[in-house]
């Protein structure tokens, strides 16, 4: 029964109805991914959901609808394993959602150091789950607070998948934060924060594409007590170096 549970399913879903969950009226982060089914047209499932909401009649409601705004869902709590097994389930939909922004990075982070041991719920971050990726230039992360800033160069990495009541596995968005030569942004210290939708679409970029869209991040990374940079609870750390 253990394995059953954590063991996350791909179930058939047509196109059609898959594409007709998105939503053209607002600004949606998450439901954009319900038109990007995986190639094999399928979707992810953590069994364990999945079962007890056809057991109980839950349905996923569409968060564009007249009864709520655009955006993410209800706050779904995993068990480490399950959400390894999501992520592992979903990632390639990850990196096909991102790729259509034409950043290199939304594709290349895959291939970066991961410092997390397993995908966590974030708040601060549509209580969506996230993993922490940093490039070779972004060594000094791993340092947690016992560091210096971050050098020149150094790109930090979230991207992120939602979990609907129905056990539904989705793409979040991608966010990333870029650490700029000296004097390029003294309001933020530097760095350049940037967000990708799940349906591709770059949402805002400091000092560039609705940089006003991405003020929150400037704000809220002000609060951290080393350089700008929040770091993992100690059971969630991996430090691939």
């Amino acid at each position: 029964m253990a394995r059953r549970r954590n063991t996350i399913s791909r179930v058939a879903m047509p196109l059609a109805v898959s594409a007709s969950l998105g939503c053209a009226a607002c600004v949606n982060q998450d439901q954009g991914s319900t038109a990007l089914a995986s190639t094999d047209g399928e979707e992810c499932y953590v069994p364990r959901l999945q079962e007890a909401a056809a057991a109980s009649g839950i349905t996923d409601a569409n968060p564009c609808g007249p009864c709520g705004p655009c955006g993410p869902g209800a706050v779904i709590e995993l068990e480490m394993d399950e959400a390894k097994a999501a992520y592992e389930c979903i990632q390639g939909d990850l990196v096909d959602a991102y790729a259509v922004s034409g950043l290199d990075v939304a594709t290349a982070y895959v291939n970066w150091d991961n410092y997390t041991a397993a995908p966590y719920l974030s708040a601060l971050h549509g209580s969506r789950y996230v993993n922490n990726f940093g490039n070779d230039a972004a060594d000094a992360y791993g340092e947690w607070e016992g560091g210096g800033a971050m050098t020149a160069g150094g790109i930090l990495v979230k991207d992120s998948m939602t979990i609907s009541t129905t056990g539904k596995v989705g793409v979040g968005p991608l966010f990333l934060m870029e650490k700029m030569e000296a004097g390029w942004n003294p309001d933020s210290d530097d760095w350049k924060y940037s967000m990708v939708t799940a349906n591709g679409s770059v949402f805002g970029e400091t000092k560039g594409t609705n940089a006003g869209a991405v003020g929150f991040c400037v704000d809220c990374h002000l609060a951290a007590e080393r350089d700008h940079m929040f770091f993992l609870p100690e059971e969630l750390r991996v430090n691939p170096n």
